[in-house]
C-alpha cells in the first residue's frame, strides 16, 4: 500500500517501508522548520495563533485610499485561509 502512494504520487521517495515513510515524514519536518528559519515573516506567523489575531486587529487600520485597500483586502484574504491552518 505505501508502495502505491509513491505511484501515484511521483514526488514522493518511499521504499514501501514503514521505515520508510517515517524517514519521508522526519524529511518534511524538517524542511518545514527550515522554511520557517529562512524567512522570518512565516516563522513569526507560525509561532501561535496570538499573531495571527493580532494581525487580524491590525488590518481594519490600514487606509482605503491610494491603492491601500487593494492590501487590505489582500491581507484580510490571507489571515482567513491561514488561520484555520494553524
Amino acid at each position: 500500500m505505501l508502495g502505491s502512494a509513491s505511484a501515484q504520487h511521483p514526488g514522493m521517495e518511499i521504499d514501501g517501508t514503514w521505515e520508510g515513510l517515517q524517514n519521508f515524514i522526519d524529511d518534511a519536518i524538517q524542511k518545514y522548520e527550515k522554511k520557517a528559519t529562512i524567512n522570518p515573516i512565516r516563522g513569526w506567523l507560525r509561532k501561535s495563533k496570538a499573531n495571527l489575531q493580532i494581525l487580524s486587529a491590525l488590518v481594519p487600520m490600514v487606509p482605503d485610499e491610494k491603492g491601500m485597500s487593494v492590501l487590505k483586502g489582500g491581507l484580510t484574504f490571507v489571515l482567513k485561509v491561514r488561520s484555520p491552518a494553524i
